[in-house]
């Protein structure tokens, strides 16, 4: 089981640290490894409760940041008083156990979506206490419409779940988004207020008691002989000295996720490391954070969920600017090969034709299928309405005569919607489907092919039933006016594991951490993207920011658990 069934050690020996060199002895009744979303909401939560909590964290104060952008919370008051729930919460516990497979422990779950509206909140009342201003105002970014708090939702819907390709999505992610801006932006959470809403628990948690050890990291989990975890050693980043923290109550590793570490991706992330091999190329790693605390928590006696092992990539198919949707796609060879609407699992299906071109193909009614799309991470969001109009703006450039030529060869660029960074993707705009075709990269054989399969497309479309893969009559819309649309992108497997990983260690239903056997290991419990049980085979989202708002309700929910013991 070390390595779980693999010739890597990524696992490698517990660091030898004798008592001789430990300079400083601290004691608390809880101590919180990692102070992310998850980490620093359960250092609230104990201290709430009347714990002594001693918050270790690797950044420094200065630099210290907790990143993203999105809350997915379920029947929040907030919310609700909106006009986005109530919800029934055994639907929603459901779709997460459809989406991920049933690899899930569904009480993990539950607890989240039952839990995240009295975790958000919490932290409005915080904020509203601490500012003596409503939330809302609070954050409120520009003046008038620019930069009000958004909700992911979708154009003119009232009721939700949205129901599409066998899935279902609910309008629940609040989005701390920052500023409206009408210029193209790469990246991710780039204007992102998130932080600034969290660090009202920070210092709520400082103020009452809590002490936090920046520049501080978790090294190795402290053992009895029962084998209890019983406290951390860690080492201060500045003059490396040693660090015995003793915990009387519990200890909690809350330290993200291991996709920086390639030798752990390509271990335990079989499956996509698999795909990297098939395509020639052994870059199965992320942006994230190393795993340090998947390693304590296993040389303590944990173990890591079985395989296969999620990772937060969203999606699949072209890269368009209103996101995922329900348009029809073709493979390099022009052939259709799916259930469109079902982009909760639709990457599996790309990831499995021929290498090469994944294309898009829409008309001039390409609106029709964007305002009828779910909204899963990724997903057109209409949250800021005027980001809409100015996609439609900018589709209307692309099709101008004057930029026709450049349409058909280079592309136009367009700002993105389903990002609110304004992602740019690229279209490409032709008065013909063979033009479109050309330029988008198909050869004359598979162009062939792909009118035939436009063709026979359209009359599934006017029949009103889709007798190849079963799409979703209302999301059956014929491709007959031009001018013709197209995005593109490529097959490049399932090997990219996108922001983080996914997989953490194996727990009870209350977050403690449990031996190969089951036995708890007492006094050590997991949070956030060192936790698993929450994702099974991908990043399962029926409404954006399930991540974070998973790491938040967990953190609170474990923080009080370990207060209470």
């Amino acid at each position: 089981m070390k390595y779980y069934k693999t010739d890597t050690d990524w696992l490698g020996e517990a660091p030898l640290i004798t008592s001789d060199m430990i300079s400083e002895e601290l004691e608390a009744d809880v101590v919180i490894a990692g102070a992310g979303h998850a980490g620093l909401q359960a250092a609230l939560a104990a201290a709430e409760e009347g714990a002594s909590v001693i918050v270790i964290e690797s950044m420094n104060e200065e630099h210290y940041k907790v990143y993203g952008e999105d809350i997915g919370v379920w029947n929040s008051k907030w919310l609700i008083d909106k006009g986005y729930g109530p919800y029934r919460t055994g639907d929603i516990v459901n779709e997460y156990f459809i989406r991920t497979g049933g690899r899930v422990n569904p009480e993990l779950i539950r607890q989240y979506v039952q839990g995240s509206g009295e975790a958000f909140d919490h932290m409005v009342g915080l904020v509203e206490r601490e500012s003596g201003r409503s939330f809302d105002e609070v954050f409120k970014y520009g003046s008038g419409d620019d930069g009000e708090l958004i909700v992911h939702v979708q154009k003119d819907v009232e009721q939700y779940p949205i129901e599409l390709g066998g899935f279902r999505t609910w309008a629940g992610a609040v989005q701390f988004v920052g500023e409206i801006t009408h210029e193209p932006i790469r990246g991710c959470a780039a204007h992102s207020k998130l932080n600034n809403f969290m660090l009202y628990a920070v210092n709520e948690s400082k103020r009452l008691g809590a002490c936090w050890r920046y520049s501080t990291l978790a090294v190795e989990l402290v053992q009895n002989e029962n084998g209890d975890v019983t406290g951390v050693i860690a080492q201060d980043k500045k003059d490396r000295h040693y660090i015995k923290i003793n915990a009387k109550k519990a200890v909690l590793v809350s330290t993200g996720d291991f996709a920086s570490d390639k030798k752990m991706c390509t271990a335990l992330l079989t499956e996509a490391a698999e795909w990297a091999e098939r395509f020639g190329d052994d870059s199965v790693k992320g942006p994230g954070r190393n795993g340090s605390g998947h390693k304590m928590c296993c040389w303590a006696g944990g173990t890591i969920e079985p395989s296969p092992r999620p990772v937060m990539n969203l999606g699949g198919g072209p890269q368009a600017p209103w996101g995922m949707g329900p348009m029809l796609m073709l493979n390099s060879d022009g052939k259709r090969f799916s259930n469109e609407a079902a982009q909760a699992v639709i990457m599996g299906a790309v990831a499995r034709q021929p290498r090469g071109l994944i294309a898009g193909i829409t008309d001039a009614d390409y609106m029709r299928s964007v305002v009828i799309a779910g909204i899963e991470h990724g997903a057109p969001n209409y949250g800021r309405p005027v980001y809409y109009e100015e996609l439609e703006d900018d589709i209307r450039e692309a099709v101008k005569e004057e930029n026709r030529q450049k349409a058909l060869t280079e592309g136009i660029t367009c700002r993105g919607t389903f990002v609110i960074e304004r992602n740019p993707s690229k279209v490409y705009v032709a008065d013909t489907l063979d033009e479109l075709l050309k330029a988008l990269g198909y050869d004359d054989a598979a162009a062939k092919t792909a009118l035939e399969q436009i063709a026979h497309y359209n009359e599934l479309c006017h029949k009103g039933e889709d007798i190849d893969f079963g799409k979703d009559q209302i999301a059956m819309i014929p491709i007959e006016k031009a001018p013709f649309i197209g995005v593109k992108g490529e097959n490049k497997g399932q090997k990219n594991i996108g922001l983080v990983t996914l997989a953490g260690l194996e727990t009870d239903d209350k977050m403690n951490v449990i031996r190969p056997d089951g036995t708890k290991i007492k006094g050590l419990y997991v949070a956030g993207n060192t936790l698993g049980g929450r994702f099974g085979i991908g990043y399962a989202t029926p409404t954006a920011g399930t991540s974070i708002g998973m790491a938040m309700t967990h953190g609170r929910i474990v923080g009080k658990t370990m207060a209470a013991l």
